[in-house]
C-alpha cells in the first residue's frame, strides 16, 4: 500500500514522507527441461538419475524465485558385434576400410545424443551355393535377394552365410497360369444392389469374386452387373387458355412441368414428365399467302390481293382471330416452236414425241402458278430458236458466254446429239433511261418544290419519272441556299451634325436600317443605332492616403469630395469630368500585455524583455500603420530533480510513471503567473521488458508473445543474444512466435505481441499474460518434437518457414534465418526480429486458412509441397512430409529440418518469381498444375477438387476425389508434365500433300511434321467414305510406320483408290492440349474414272459427281445438256472443290421450279485441255428422292 510520515526538517518545516509499499508473491514454478547424457550439473549439484527437482533461488528483487529442474538423464551404449565377410572384401571400422581378422572399436552418437560405443570382431569366411525350386500362383510373388518375383524364371540372390561368407542362392520360379471365368451377367434395376465381390454393389461394372482352386491358387469369377436407369419419358401438351389436363390422378391448368411414376414392364421406375404449355387467347395472327389466280380461304373465294380478316377455331380447339395478307399471282401462257432434226424426239406433254405437231405442257413457274407451254415441235435438219429481251441502259445479258448491252440481233450456235446444229436468236431491245441535271440558288428563307416537298436546306435532290418501257427518266438538282447578311454600329455625333442614314441625312437619335443586295442577289442589313448628344460625361473615381494631393482641373485637390471640369473636344461637343476623391486615414495602434518568458507579435518577432517596441506596416490601401508594443516580460522558474523508483513514480505534481525518463511537471506561480517547471530525470530500477507495468520479476510472458515464460526457457535458440523469452522471432524465421504458438488471431494490430493495444486484450489475473494465452501449449505442427516457434520447418515440408511466410528473400546466405549473418539484416528495436521481416503477415497462398509454413500443399494443387519444391525423394512413404518414417533421414542439428533439405532453395520452373509450390502453373504454359499432374479439378479454379475445397489440419484438401499421388510423366521424359513446359501441337513445319497419284501396285510417301514444346506423338489414320468417318491405321504388310509422321504404302490396290488420310499429333505431355489433325491427303488412280450417276440427296454419300482423276487435267471444261439438248452446267478447271451437285448455272430462259434439275439422264462433254486428246462424252443419271 501508500504510507505517510510528517517529520520536522531542520528549517522547522513540515516534511511529508510517502512510502509506496510492494509485496511481490512468491514466484514458483519456473522449470527447466534438461536432456543430459549420463549425468548432469544444475545450481552447483551433480544428478545422474531422471526425476524432478527444486532448488531455491534470489530474484533481482531480492526475493526467493524457486525453480524446479524436469531432468531426464539417457546413458551412453556399448555394443559387442561379430562381422564375417569373405576373403577378399573389406569392412568400414575404426574408421578405415579392414581386411584382417580382428577387434576393432568404433564411437558413434545415439539418437539421444549420447556415446553409443560398438566393438566389432571382424571374421573372414568362404562363399557357399544353394539351389531353391518354387512355384506360385497367378498374381502371387515371392521375396527373394529383397525383391519380389512374379515371372517364371531363374533368380540369383547374394547372402552371407553363417560361417560370414557369401552364400549365392539360385532361385527356379513358375507361376501358374490364372484361372479365370465368366460365371453370369446379373441386371438390377436403379437403387436395388447385388452381392457380388464381398459386398453390395449399387453401379453397372464387372465384378471379381476370388475362389481357390484345387490347386490352392485363385479362380476368378467375373460378374458382369447391369444396373437399368429408371425409364424417362418425356412429351409437351398445349392448351387453351381455362382448359386442364387429367395427368397422375390431378388436374393441371397452368404452365408447368408434372412428374408420374409408373411401374414399367422389366419391373423398374419409368418416370414420365409432362411439359405443360397453357396459351393465351390467340388474337392478331397473320396468315401470308401467294396464290395463283384465285384462292379459298375459310370458304370464301379471293381472286385480288389484300388484307382479309377472319375468327376461325384453332386446331387445339382455341379461337384464333387470323388476317390474311393475299397476294395473287396469275398464271402465264408461253408458245414456243420446237425444233429437232429427223430422227430425234422432243419430251413433251409427258411423252417423247417424233411428229409435228402441237403439245401443251404444264409446268410451275418462280412464284408457284401454272405456266401453260404450247409447243409446237418442227423436226428438221436445222433447229432454231428466238429470244426476245428488253432491258435498260446500264444492263447487260448473258448470251452464248458473252454478255450484251446495246441494241441488236445476237446468234449462237450449238451442235445437238444428233449432229446437227441448233441456232439461237437473241433480239435485244435496250431502252435508254433519260438524265437531267442543273443547279439552282435559293436565298434563306425561300423555297423550292423538288423531290417531292418543299426544300429550304443545300442539298442534292432527284426527281425520278418512270417511263412506260420500264426505264426511268432521272432530274437531278444541286440546290444551293445564300444567306441574308445583317450588321450592326454605333455611331454618335454631336447636335449640329447629320449623317447620311435610310436614304436621307439624319439628326435625331435612333435605330436606322438600309437594306442592299449582295452579290448572289440577297438581302444585306446593315442596322445604326445613332446618338446625337452636346455632353459627353466622364466620371473618374479616386482614393489617395491622408496628407497626400491630386492634381485635378489644374490645381491640387487634399480634401474629399466632388469636382467638375469641362473640356471642348476637336468636333465642338462638351466633355464633362466627374471626379469622386475619396481620402484613406493612416493607423497608429497600442498593445499592451505582460507575458511569460516571451511576447510573439503578429510580424513574427519574439520580444523577451521589457520595454517599448514599433512596427510598421502598410495598410491594404497602401497607406501607413503604425503599432506601439507597452510589453512587460516575467520569466518561468526550472527545478532540476534526478530520482530513482521501482515499479511506479508519483511526482509533486501527483503524475505516476512507471518507466525511466525524463518528465516535466508545470506548476504556476501565484504573483507571476507564470510557469514553475520540475524536471525530474528519473530511473525505474526494475525492468519490464513488454512495457506492460508489470516487471518481469512478476511477469508471466515477459515479451507478450503469447507463450509462457516457463515455456520458452532462458535459452537462446537462434543464438542472437536475446533469451527465447524476451525474443518475439525466437527462432529468426522471420515468423512472429506469437503466430507459431497458435495465438496469432490475439495479436491483432500484428505487431508480434499480445497487448493493450489488441481488440479484446484482458490481462484479469495482471500476471502480465494475456488472459487468452494462459494455460496454452506451443503448436508442433510436424510433431516433431520441435515447437513451431523453435522449428525452422514447422510442417516437414523440406521448404524454410522464412521461405513460405514469404520472407525468403531476406535471408541471403539460404540458411532458413533472419540474422546478422545475411546483408542488410538489422534489428533496431532489439526484439529479436529483423526489422524486415516485421509487421508480416505469413502468406496463404491457396486462402484455406493453413499459413504455407503448416501447409503441406500450399497452393491446394494436389501435388505435396516437398515434390514441386524438388526434394521428393527424401519423401519415401510419400506422406508428404521428411521425417523419421522416411528412409535416410537425419536432423543432427535438431533445428526441425531435414539434413538433406537444408540449403536447398525452391524450383521456380517459369522463373516467374512465384516458386513451384505457391504457383498453380509452375511451368507457365497455361495448364494447371493438378491437371498437368493427373489430378481432378471438377471448377476449372486451379485448386484440387471443387469448390468449396474442405481441407485438414495439414492444409490437404479431402473434399476432391483424387490427388497426392506421384504426379503423370505421360511423355515419359523423366519430368513431371507439371514442370515441364508444354503445348498443343500445330503443323506448321510441313502438312501432307494434298493429292497423291498412284498406279496399281506401286509404293507410295505421306510426310507431315507438327511443332510442340512438348513431346509429339504421332498416328496415321485413313477414310473411305471422304472424311465422314475415320480409322486408325496398324502397321500391316500395305502399311508401314503408322505411329511416325512419314507413312509407307507398299503395292496399293485400286481398292484406295481416292481415299483420304490424315496425321494426327498429341502431345500427351501437355494435358490441356487437344489432339490436332493434318490437312487430308487424297490418294488417286492414275486413270480418269468417270461414274455413271448421282445421288444429290444431301445424305453425305454421292452428293456430287466426283470425277476420279480430272485435277491432273488443269484446263479441262465439263459442260452437261438435258434431253432437249439445252445446256444446263458447264464449268471450267472441273475438280474436287467444284463439283456439280445438280444445280444449273446455265439456264437459258428455262425455269426449274426447286432451282435443281429433276431427276433423268444427262448429255456429258469433256474436254481434257489437250490437243491429242479428244472430247469423251457419255451419259450420267440423277437420282433424286
Amino acid at each position: 500500500g501508500v504510507y505517510e510520515d510528517t517529520l520536522q526538517a531542520q528549517a522547522g518545516c513540515d516534511s511529508v514522507a510517502i512510502f509506496n509499499l510492494t509485496i511481490k508473491d512468491l514466484n514458483v514454478g519456473d522449470t527447466t527441461s534438461l536432456i543430459a547424457c549420463d549425468s548432469a550439473e544444475w545450481n552447483g549439484t551433480m544428478y545422474y538419475v531422471s526425476g524432478v527437482y527444486v532448488d531455491t533461488l534470489q530474484s533481482v528483487a531480492g526475493c526467493d524465485s524457486i525453480v524446479m529442474l524436469d531432468l531426464t538423464i539417457n546413458g551412453s551404449y556399448v555394443l559387442d558385434d561379430t562381422l564375417r565377410i569373405c576373403t577378399g572384401d573389406s569392412a568400414l571400422l575404426a574408421g578405415s576400410y579392414q581386411t584382417v581378422n580382428g577387434t576393432y572399436v568404433d564411437t558413434l552418437q545415439s539418437v539421444s545424443g549420447c556415446d553409443s560405443i560398438i566393438t566389432t570382431v571382424l571374421q573372414l569366411d568362404t562363399i557357399l551355393y544353394s539351389t531353391t525350386d518354387l512355384e506360385l500362383c497367378y498374381g502371387d510373388s515371392a521375396l527373394f535377394g529383397g525383391i519380389y518375383y512374379s515371372v517364371s524364371g531363374v533368380y540369383e540372390d547374394t547372402l552371407q552365410a553363417q560361417a560370414g561368407c557369401d552364400s549365392v542362392s539360385e532361385l527356379v520360379l513358375n507361376i501358374r497360369s490364372l484361372n479365370y471365368s465368366v460365371a453370369d451377367s446379373i441386371q438390377r434395376c436403379v437403387g436395388d444392389s447385388a452381392f457380388i465381390a464381398g459386398s453390395y454393389q449399387l453401379t453397372s461394372g464387372l465384378y471379381l469374386d476370388t475362389l481357390q482352386s484345387v490347386a490352392g491358387c485363385d479362380s476368378i469369377i467375373a460378374t458382369y452387373l447391369t444396373v437399368d436407369t429408371v425409364l424417362y419419358n418425356s412429351f409437351s401438351l398445349e392448351l387453351c387458355y381455362g382448359d386442364s389436363i387429367l395427368f397422375g390422378g390431378d388436374y393441371y391448368n397452368s404452365n408447368g412441368t408434372y412428374y408420374d411414376t409408373l411401374q414399367a414392364l422389366a419391373g423398374c421406375d419409368s418416370v414420365v414428365d409432362l411439359i405443360l404449355t397453357v396459351k393465351d387467347l390467340n388474337i392478331g395472327d397473320t396468315l401470308v399467302l401467294t396464290a395463283c389466280d384465285s384462292t379459298v380461304w375459310n370458304g370464301n373465294s379471293y381472286d385480288s390481293s389484300g388484307l382479309y380478316l377472319d375468327t376461325l377455331q384453332s386446331i387445339d380447339g382455341c379461337d384464333s382471330i387470323v388476317t390474311l395478307d393475299l397476294t395473287i399471282n396469275n398464271s402465264y401462257y408461253v408458245s414456243d416452236t420446237v425444233l429437232r432434226c429427223t430422227g430425234d424426239s422432243a419430251f413433251l406433254a409427258g411423252a417423247y414425241q417424233t411428229v409435228n405437231g402441237t403439245y401443251i405442257d404444264t409446268l410451275q413457274s418462280i412464284t408457284g402458278c401454272d405456266s401453260i407451254v404450247i409447243s409446237e415441235i418442227v423436226f428438221d435438219t436445222l433447229i432454231f430458236s428466238s429470244i426476245n429481251l428488253e432491258i435498260c441502259t446500264g444492263d447487260s445479258t448473258l448470251f452464248g458466254s458473252s454478255y450484251y448491252s446495246s441494241d441488236g440481233i445476237y446468234y449462237d450456235t450449238l451442235q445437238a446429239q444428233a449432229g446437227c446444229d441448233s441456232v439461237v436468236q437473241l433480239n435485244l431491245t435496250v431502252y435508254y433511261n433519260h438524265a437531267f441535271g442543273a443547279s439552282l440558288n435559293i436565298c434563306s428563307g425561300d423555297s423550292i418544290y423538288l423531290a417531292g416537298s418543299y426544300q429550304t436546306s443545300s442539298g442534292v435532290y432527284i426527281d425520278t419519272t418512270g417511263l412506260p418501257n420500264g426505264c426511268f427518266y432521272t432530274r437531278v438538282y444541286n440546290l444551293s441556299v445564300d444567306s441574308n447578311y445583317f450588321s450592326s454600329k454605333y455611331l454618335s455625333i454631336c447636335n449640329t451634325d447629320s449623317v447620311f442614314l435610310e436614304g436621307e441625312y439624319q439628326s435625331v437619335s435612333g435605330f436606322y436600317y438600309d437594306t442592299l443586295t449582295s452579290i448572289s442577289g440577297c438581302d444585306s442589313i446593315i442596322e445604326t443605332e445613332l446618338i446625337v448628344d452636346t455632353i459627353i460625361y466622364i466620371q473618374l473615381n479616386q482614393q489617395i492616403c491622408q496628407n497626400d494631393s491630386l492634381e485635378f482641373g489644374g490645381q491640387y485637390i487634399s480634401l474629399p469630395g466632388i469636382y467638375y471640369d469641362t473640356v471642348i473636344n476637336s468636333s465642338g461637343c462638351d466633355t464633362l469630368f466627374t471626379l469622386d476623391l475619396q481620402l484613406d486615414s493612416t493607423y497608429n495602434n497600442l498593445i499592451s500585455s505582460t507575458v511569460c518568458d516571451y511576447y510573439v507579435t503578429p510580424l513574427g518577432d519574439t520580444l523577451s524583455i521589457t520595454g517599448i517596441y514599433y512596427d510598421k506596416l502598410t495598410t491594404t490601401n497602401g497607406c501607413d500603420s503604425v503599432l506601439v508594443y507597452d510589453i512587460i516580460v516575467n520569466n518561468s522558474t526550472i527545478t532540476n530533480i534526478i530520482d530513482t523508483a521501482c515499479g511506479t513514480y508519483t511526482s509533486p505534481l501527483g503524475n505516476i510513471y512507471s518507466s525511466s525518463g525524463i518528465y516535466i511537471d508545470s506548476l504556476v506561480s501565484v504573483i507571476t503567473g507564470c510557469d514553475s517547471l520540475i524536471s525530474i530525470d528519473l530511473t525505474i530500477y526494475c525492468d519490464d521488458s513488454d512495457g506492460d507495468g508489470i516487471p518481469d520479476v512478476d511477469d508471466d510472458d515477459d515479451d507478450n508473445d503469447g507463450i509462457s515464460d516457463d515455456d520458452e526457457g532462458t535459452g537462446d535458440s537462434d543464438g542472437d543474444g536475446i533469451p527465447d523469452y524476451l525474443d518475439i522471432d525466437s527462432d529468426n524465421d522471420g515468423i512472429y512466435d506469437v503466430v507459431e504458438s497458435g495465438n496469432g488471431s490475439q495479436d491483432t494490430n500484428n505487431d508480434g505481441v499480445i497487448d493493450v493495444n489488441d481488440n479484446g486484450f484482458t490481462d484479469n489475473d495482471n500476471n502480465g499474460m494475456a488472459d487468452g494465452s494462459d494455460n496454452t501449449s506451443p503448436l508442433d505442427s510436424d510433431g516433431d518434437g520441435i515447437a513451431n516457434h523453435l522449428d525452422l520447418d514447422s510442417d516437414n515440408d523440406g521448404i524454410y518457414d522464412v521461405i513460405e511466410s514469404g520472407n525468403g528473400y531476406q535471408d541471403t546466405n539460404n540458411d532458413g534465418v533472419v540474422d546478422v549473418n545475411d546483408t542488410n539484416f538489422l534489428d533496431s528495436d532489439s526484439d529479436g526480429m529483423a526489422d524486415g521481416t516485421e509487421s508480416n503477415i505469413p502468406s496463404d497462398s491457396d486462402n484455406d486458412g493453413s499459413p504455407d509454413f503448416i501447409d503441406l500443399d500450399s497452393d491446394n494443387d494436389g501435388i505435396y509441397d516437398v515434390v514441386e519444391v524438388g526434394n521428393g525423394d527424401n519423401d519415401s512413404n510419400g506422406d508428404g512430409i521428411i521425417n523419421n518414417s522416411d528412409t535416410g533421414f537425419t536432423d543432427i542439428d535438431n533445428n526441425g529440418m531435414a539434413d538433406l533439405t537444408e540449403g536447398s532453395s525452391p524450383i521456380d520452373t517459369d522463373n516467374d518469381g512465384n516458386p513451384d509450390f505457391m504457383d498453380l502453373d509452375s511451368d507457365g504454359d497455361g495448364c494447371d498444375d493438378v491437371i498437368e499432374a493427373g489430378f481432378t479439378d471438377e471448377d476449372g479454379d486451379g485448386y484440387l477438387g471443387n469448390v468449396p475445397t474442405i481441407e485438414d489440419s495439414l492444409g490437404l484438401v479431402i473434399s476432391g476425389i483424387d490427388g497426392y499421388q506421384l504426379p503423370n510423366d505421360n511423355d515419359s521424359t523423366g519430368v513431371f508434365d507439371f514442370q515441364e513446359i508444354g503445348s498443343e501441337a500445330i503443323f506448321d513445319i510441313e502438312q501432307p500433300s494434298t493429292l497423291e497419284i498412284f498406279s496399281e501396285g506401286e509404293s507410295l510417301e505421306l510426310y507431315g511434321e507438327a511443332s510442340s514444346l512438348s513431346v509429339v506423338f504421332y498416328q496415321w489414320e485413313i477414310s473411305g467414305d471422304d472424311g465422314f468417318t475415320w480409322e486408325t491405321l496398324s502397321n500391316d504388310s500395305t502399311f508401314n510406320g503408322v505411329q511416325t509422321n512419314l507413312l509407307t504404302m507398299f503395292n496399293i490396290s485400286r481398292f484406295y483408290d481416292n481415299y483420304l488420310f490424315r496425321l494426327k499429333a498429341s502431345t500427351p505431355g501437355f494435358a490441356c492440349g487437344d489432339d490436332i489433325y493434318s490437312q487430308e491427303s487424297r490418294i488417286q488412280l492414275e486413270q480418269l474414272f468417270i461414274p455413271e450417276g448421282f445421288s444429290p440427296d444431301g445424305n453425305g454419300v454421292n452428293d456430287t459427281w466426283h470425277i476420279s482423276g480430272i485435277e491432273r487435267y488443269p484446263n479441262n471444261k465439263v459442260e452437261v445438256y438435258n434431253r432437249w439438248e439445252v445446256k444446263v452446267y458447264e464449268m471450267d478447271s472441273y475438280g474436287n472443290d467444284n463439283e456439280w451437285d445438280g444445280t444449273p448455272n446455265v439456264l437459258n430462259n428455262i425455269i426449274f421450279g426447286d432451282g435443281q434439275v429433276p431427276e433423268g439422264t444427262y448429255y456429258y462433254v469433256i474436254n481434257l485441255g489437250e490437243d491429242n486428246r479428244n472430247p469423251i462424252k457419255g451419259y450420267v443419271y440423277i437420282r433424286r428422292k
